[in-house]
C-alpha cells in the first residue's frame, strides 16, 4: 500500500479542497484534527459533502483517511509514542494549518498556531524519510508593499497590516533556515485572496472577500432601508477605499491545481511561487458587481480625507466597526510577480481563470443562498 500523505487543516478551505483532490486520484491520508464533540470521521465527512454531492462518493473517501487527534501548536502536536512515530513515516507532509484572524488581540493565538505550528511540522518532516514539505502561505507576507513582488523575497523591511501577514513572513524565514542547514526539501504556495471555484462559485468557508460581503448582509439586515421604483435597495455608504486599485482574487480550483501540479515536480524544491491573478479585480468593478447580485445602490469607494470635512454617519460608522480588519486591503496592494509559478505549469495547461462578472456573481450568489438566500435577486 502506499505510504501515507500527511495533511495539516483537512477541515478548512484549501485544505478540504486539497484533501479531496489528493484522495480523488487514490492517496491515502493521515489527518490531524483538533479533539472536538463531534468525532473527526463525522467533521471530514461534512466538509467533503460540502465539495462533492455524492454520499457514495465520501463514504468510500473516508476509507483514504487516518485521523490523528492533536493540536499542531504543541510539541509533536501533543502526541505521544506511537502515534507520534506513525506521522514519521508519511510520504510527504502538506501544511495547510493556519489562524487566519487579523485582530491584534489574537496575536498570541495567530502565532502560536502559524508560526509554533510551522516549527513543529519542520521537527517532523526532518524525521520522515522524504524530508518532503509542502507549505501554503500567503502572497500577503508582503504587508504593505505596493512595490512588485518577486517569490524570492521574503522580509525586506516591510511592515504588516495584522498579526497574520508577520506571522506567517516569519515562518517562511523559519522554513528557509530549516532549508539551508537541515536539509529540508520545501516547497512555499502563496495564495492571493482565495474565492469560490471558477466552475459554480461555490465555497464553503468564508473569510477574506466574504467577510465584505457578510458586512454588507449585517449592515444591511439592521436598518430600514428605502426600495426604489426599479426594486433595488438604497445604501447610501462610503466606505475607505481607491476605487481604481485592485483586489487580487484567485479560484479556489485554480490554487488547488496550481498547488498539486507544482508539488509533484522536483523543480519545486526551494522554491516560492505566487499562487495568484495574472488580472487583479478593480475595487470599483467588484463593488458593482456586488451591489447589483443583492440588488442595492448608492456605495462607493472613498477618500480617508473626505470623512474629515463630511464625518461618517451611523450607518457607515456601523461598517466600518465591522469591517475594519479589511478596510486596510481597499487601497492598493502590490503587483505579485508569479514567473515560477508560471514557469511550472506552462506546459500543464493550468492557467488562472478569469474574474469577469459572471464568475464574481456565481461566487457571490453561492455564499449568499447559505447565510441569507432572502437576498439573492431572482
Amino acid at each position: 500500500m502506499r505510504e501515507k500523505i500527511f495533511l495539516t487543516g483537512a477541515t478548512g478551505f484549501l485544505g478540504s479542497h486539497l484533501a479531496w483532490r489528493l484522495i480523488d486520484e487514490g492517496r491515502p491520508l493521515k489527518l490531524l484534527l483538533r479533539s472536538g464533540p463531534r468525532p473527526g470521521e463525522d467533521r471530514i465527512a461534512e466538509i467533503l459533502s460540502k465539495l462533492v454531492d455524492d454520499p457514495a462518493r465520501v463514504r468510500q473517501a473516508l476509507q483514504q483517511v487516518e485521523i490523528t487527534y492533536g493540536d499542531v501548536s504543541l510539541p509533536q502536536f501533543g502526541l505521544r509514542g506511537a502515534d507520534y512515530q506513525r506521522l514519521r513515516h508519511s510520504s510527504e507532509i502538506w501544511h495547510c494549518a493556519a489562524s487566519l484572524s487579523f485582530a491584534q488581540e489574537d496575536r498570541e493565538e495567530t502565532f502560536r498556531t502559524n508560526l509554533a505550528g510551522a516549527c513543529n511540522v519542520l521537527r517532523l518532516a526532518e524525521q520522515t524519510p522524504s524530508r518532503r514539505l509542502h507549505f501554503v502561505s500567503t502572497a500577503y507576507i508582503a504587508g504593505t508593499r505596493q512595490d512588485i513582488v518577486r517569490e524570492d523575497e521574503t522580509f525586506v523591511g516591510q511592515d504588516f497590516k495584522n498579526p497574520y501577514e508577520e506571522s506567517k513572513c516569519l515562518a517562511e524565514l523559519m522554513i528557509k533556515e530549516f532549508e539551508r542547514h537541515r536539509g529540508i526539501d520545501c516547497s512555499i504556495y502563496r495564495p492571493s485572496i482565495v474565492v469560490g471555484s471558477s466552475r459554480d462559485g461555490r465555497i464553503t468557508h468564508f473569510h477574506g472577500v466574504y467577510a465584505f460581503v457578510r458586512g454588507i448582509v449585517a449592515t444591511l439586515q439592521r436598518l430600514p432601508l428605502t426600495t426604489k421604483l426599479d426594486g433595488l435597495v438604497e445604501l447610501p455608504l462610503r466606505i475607505v477605499g481607491i476605487a481604481t486599485q485592485t483586489l487580487n482574487m484567485v479560484p479556489v480550483d485554480y490554487v488547488i491545481d496550481a498547488m498539486h501540479s507544482i508539488g509533484r515536480r522536483r523543480e519545486s524544491v526551494g522554491k516560492t511561487f505566487h499562487i495568484v491573478n495574472p488580472a487583479p479585480t478593480v475595487n470599483r468593478v467588484w463593488l458593482e458587481t456586488l451591489c447589483k447580485t443583492i440588488g442595492i445602490t448608492g456605495m462607493k469607494f472613498v477618500a480617508r480625507h473626505e470623512f474629515q470635512s463630511t464625518p461618517m454617519n451611523a450607518v457607515e460608522k456601523l461598517f466600518s466597526r465591522k469591517l475594519s480588519y479589511y478596510a486596510m486591503y481597499l487601497s492598493g496592494e502590490p503587483v505579485f510577480d508569479d514567473s515560477n509559478t508560471r514557469n511550472l505549469l506552462r506546459s500543464t495547461g493550468i492557467s488562472c481563470p478569469r474574474l469577469d462578472q459572471k464568475l464574481m456573481q456565481a461566487a457571490i450568489r453561492s455564499y449568499l443562498l447559505l447565510v441569507e438566500p432572502s437576498l439573492v435577486r431572482a
